[in-house]
């Protein structure tokens, strides 16, 4: 919700485990990917809120937080095929 107050056009997300190995697919797919301090509530939703700005946020675990990966973007089509495409550079290295 926070990264649609920032950037409308940006109406699907997904949150997943972060894995560093997806993390730097991600990133091979030219998105940019901040990594956020896991504090506070929502550590995504306050980097965003505190103008960070990228494609996917990523945190570690802390004490009462699972860690967490948000990829961001247009529509849900584009989300799918997001991560497809990550998931087949992780399969041809794997």
């Amino acid at each position: 919700m926070e990264a649609a107050k920032r950037d409308p056009r940006r109406r699907a997300s997904a949150n997943l485990k972060p894995d560093p190995e997806l993390v730097s697919a991600l990133e091979e797919l030219g998105l940019k990917v901040a990594k956020v301090e896991p504090r506070g509530a929502c550590p995504i939703a306050e980097a965003i809120a505190a103008g960070v700005e990228a494609d996917a946020y990523f945190y570690e675990a802390a004490p009462g937080l699972e860690p967490s990966l948000a990829i961001l973007a247009e529509d849900p089509l584009s989300l799918v095929s997001l991560l497809e495409r990550a998931l087949a550079l992780l399969s041809r290295k794997g």
